[in-house]
């Protein structure tokens, strides 16, 4: 997954829309791969 496609799944999760836990089921995350995202898209 690219940065600007999760990027784009994550603003669920800025909304509340989503829970952090969901979107990772829903990407087929693990817990460290999915905040290694949320670290590199918040710079």
């Amino acid at each position: 997954m690219t940065e600007d496609a999760f990027a784009k799944e994550y603003t669920k999760v800025q909304s509340g829309e989503l829970r952090p836990f969901q979107l990772m089921k829903q990407l087929g995350m693990s817990k460290t791969t999915f905040y290694r995202f949320v670290s590199k898209i918040s710079k």
